[in-house]
This record gives structure tokens, sequence and C-alpha cells, in this order.
């Protein structure tokens, strides 16, 4: 099998096979539905991605300008959860070119090289168009569904996206989609490209999500279900479904035991299942695959950059060079194993922070300003600080200051970073993605326009 980097865009795309999945989160009041995304790579090539590569989350508010930019309707979960998975895709792959890229460890075709540049512009790329046509036709099929609904029901029927779990009957289908009356009342629309069976108007069914695929059974007063345990070639939770004569007829897949609890509710199971699930879940803890930290080179002594008068190292990585800031030696310290810093360094640090004048408020304040003030009349509209917290952040850098980069969200958002919380400090017009965890942003798909295509 050919890796990551080999495959043009289209052809890798094929082989992960991006599948997604929306969380209904609960309304509050008498808001609207708020929803999350997530995009799984299911496909036979996604076990050769890294392991951050595999899984995607996307919050609603994040996909909204997007969708609309792709000529799609932001007001539509389904449209949203197709601009999640086209987004996941190409940072999928263009993470694997990258990546190969960085440490020279092939060479790339001059196909592989157009796609990159090409996904560098945007959403451009021929498979992506061909996608969004598809999704355009798609829901051509979608009012004609819920108006057969609400023939059958004698009520006016709304698209409504589906829980992990809907127990209920059909009551109307076409090509494109199954609705469903749940036992709760609720009315639900299925996409049937996401379902494992397509079920027939009139048939009272269970549908359980997983990984974004729909498993579909009937629902029978004879049918078992057995005790949780889990499975051997997913390492989830699952249960069997047993006919009167204990032959399974049906294994149900589970991403956890949150999602098997709604399962044991909407089967009128008893609630020991659920705590059945959590001792199983607990005695086979799923492995942590661990996020792969890249080998960094130590290229320069502890220094104090002149523009920022912070504490500074250089080093490689991956064949690029990359420059890192601290606030101070207790932060380089504690970061001292990510960057390669013996105690020599740290002592350096020590010696030349005791020495200098530290970075002050004023200091922040005035780079704060100076970033905002450069980006005058550039039609910005609302600047944000990055929340540190598990987000991530994709776009180009449009402005910078001493302790400061800005970056560029989309729709005249614009996010700003303190260089010191960032792994690598980014200039002007570098492209790049920052996923932020325990209060560290780590830079990742940085693109610098060399006048050579991929690279730094």
């Amino acid at each position: 099998m050919k890796k990551p980097f080999e495959m043009p865009f289209a052809e890798f795309a094929d082989s992960v096979q991006p599948s997604g999945a929306v969380n209904r989160l609960p309304a509050i009041g008498g808001g609207s539905d708020v929803f999350t995304y997530s995009v799984y790579m299911n496909g036979p090539l996604a076990v050769e991605l890294p392991a951050d590569a595999r899984d995607h989350e996307f919050k609603d508010v994040m996909l909204y300008a997007l969708t609309d930019q792709l000529a799609l309707n932001s007001s539509s979960f389904r449209d949203n959860l197709k601009v999640a998975e086209l987004v996941a895709t190409r940072s999928a792959w263009m993470s694997a070119v990258l990546e190969a890229t960085l440490d020279l460890t092939a060479e790339l075709s001059d196909e592989v090289l157009a796609d990159y540049e090409l996904l560098t512009e945007g959403m451009l790329h021929p498979w992506i168009l061909e996608e969004l046509k598809k999704q355009k036709a798609l829901t051509l099929g979608l009012q004609p569904a819920l108006d057969a609904a609400g023939q059958a029901l004698g009520a006016v029927v709304t698209d409504r996206a589906p829980g992990v779990v809907t127990t209920g009957t059909v009551v109307s289908r076409n090509s494109d989609f199954t609705v469903q009356a749940s036992k709760g009342g609720e009315v639900v629309t299925h996409e049937n490209r996401r379902l494992g069976v397509i079920p027939e108007i009139g048939q009272n069914i269970t549908v359980a999500y997983y990984r974004g695929a729909g498993q579909v059974f009937e629902s029978h007063e004879n049918l078992r279900v057995s005790a949780p345990y889990i499975d051997e070639k997913s390492n989830d939770l699952a249960v069997s479904l047993m006919d009167g004569k204990g032959t399974t007829k049906q294994v149900v897949l589970f991403s956890g035991v949150s999602t098997f609890a709604k399962f044991v509710e909407a089967q009128g199971l008893d609630s020991s299942y659920v705590g059945n699930a959590i001792e199983v879940r607990e005695a086979n803890p799923k492995p942590v695959v661990a996020k792969a930290v890249p080998k960094r080179e130590l290229i320069s002594d502890v220094y104090l950059d002149d523009r920022s008068g912070c504490l500074a190292v250089d080093y490689m990585e991956r064949g690029g060079e990359f420059s890192a800031l601290f606030s101070n030696a207790a932060a380089m310290e504690a970061y001292a194993k990510d960057f390669g810093l013996g105690q020599k360094e740290i002592h350096s640090g020590r010696a030349l922070e005791t020495g200098n004048r530290q970075v002050s408020i004023d200091d922040e304040y005035t780079s704060l300003t100076q970033l905002r003030s450069g980006l005058t009349g550039e039609g910005v509209s609302d600047f944000q600080k990055a929340v540190v917290d598990g987000r991530r952040y994709v776009g180009p850098v449009v402005g910078e200051s001493a302790l400061h980069v800005a970056q560029d969200l989309g729709r005249k958002v614009v996010v700003i970073h303190d260089k010191r919380d960032l792994d690598k400090v980014p200039v002007k017009g570098d492209r790049m993605t920052v996923d932020y965890e325990n209060g560290r942003g780590r830079v990742t798909d940085m693109v610098r326009d060399t006048g050579k295509g991929v690279g730094r």
C-alpha cells in the first residue's frame, strides 16, 4: 500500500474514507440545537496517519464562515458536517505531505506537489468541488422526504439531526433520506449513505451511530442483548444481538460508556448493563495513542531575543529551523525536555534573566497596541485572544509585533497569539495550525512561501 504522501489528494481521500458524526447537544431554554462535529478516518490508510490526524473535532461556529464561503447553508447541520469532513481530509493529507517533505525522506511526485500548492490556496481542489456539488444535489431530496413524513404524521416535519441512538418507526424514505419518529416523540432525519442498512417504511428500528456510521437493527421482542464486552478489532465497547436460540445476529459497537448508556435507555434494558460496561472498560482500558513528538536538535545557546527581550533558543525540527521564546527562566525550565535543554542551558537562562530587564506589563501592552494598529484599515471586525483550553486555530499570520502574532480565521476575525505560548515563533505570511493543550500552543502545518513550494 502506498504511503499517504505518495498519493494524490483524491486517491488519499478515497483511501482514508472520512466519515462524520453530528453530536447534538441539549438546547438551553428556548434556544436552538447546538452541535459539535466529529470526523473519523475509517479507511485502510487511516492507520498510516499520525495519531492526531485520524480523528478531528469541530464546533459549529468554527464551520459557519467556511460553509457559507463554499456556497452551502451554514444553518444546515448536515452541510456543516460535510464541510467538517472536507476540512479534516485536507488537513490530514497536507500534514502527511508536509511531514515527509520536512523529513526529506521521500521525493514528492509532480502531481502531489501540484495538489499541495492548490490546497494551500483553500478549498479549490477538483475533488472538493465535486464533493460540494454532490452535497448540493443531495439536499434536493430532503424536503420531499420531510413532506412525506409530515403527511404520514399529520404535522409539519422539519429537518433534525438524530441522536447517537434513536429508536422508533420509519415514517418516510426516499433514495437519500430516512425519516424516523422516535419513541420520545422526536422526528429525526438520517442520511441513507451513513446507514449500514436502509430500512423500510413502517419498520420499528434502532439506529446507533459509531464513528459516523449508523448501525441499524430491527426491534424484536425476542431479541436478546449480550453483556457488554470489548471488541478485539476496534478495542471499543460492544454487545451482541442474539435470537431466541442464542445465535448472534449482529454486533453493535459503542465509542464510550456514555453512548452505551443511551443505547441501554433506548432499548429499555436494566441499568445494570451500564455498570457492567463501566467495569469492562475499567478492566480493559483503551490504549492512549501518544501524539508523535518530533525530534528537535538545539542549534544555539540560550540568548535574549533583541526584539521581544525574552529568553530564546533556536532548534531544528524535521529539516526546518525554528525559534522558541520563553517569558522567563522558570518557563524555559518547565519546557526544557521539549527542546532538549540541559542544565547548562538552564543555568545560562537564569544568568541572562538576572542580568537583564524583564518583560513588563507595559511591554505586553505596547506589543498588543502595535499589533492592532498595524491591522487598522484591513477590515478586521473582531480581535480575539487565543483560548488555550484545547482549541485549534487554522489560518495565515497577517500581523506581528514583539510579543504577539495575529492569525486570520476568516470572516474578518483575527485571533492573537502570545509568541511565548507557542513552540515555534511564526512570522507574517506563514500559514499554520495551532493546537493548544495545557496552555501551550503546538504549531504544525507551518508553510512559508520560499518560492520552492512545500516547506518552511
